[in-house]
């Protein structure tokens, strides 16, 4: 919720579309995730995979794997 009214701040002051892909924001994101935009991930939408309860994700809070070693995995 904080996100998206933060978001929403965004687009109302003109800083954000909801049409911007979220490669603008996001650089070094995996191709087949280029094409999504804001309003993807505002409406649950984007097609991006839950990996909260991947082993990976454990890994991670455990401390045993950094966040950049974590996205490098998800690609």
């Amino acid at each position: 919720q904080f996100m998206a009214a933060l978001v929403l701040k965004r687009v109302q002051e003109g800083e954000l579309s909801f049409e911007t892909p979220i490669s603008a924001i996001l650089p070094g994101l995996p191709s087949h995730w280029r094409e999504i935009r804001v309003v993807h991930l505002l409406t649950h939408s984007s097609g991006i995979a839950d990996h909260l309860s991947d082993a990976l994700i454990e890994r991670f809070r455990s401390g045993k794997q950094s966040p950049g070693e974590i996205f490098d995995a998800l690609q």
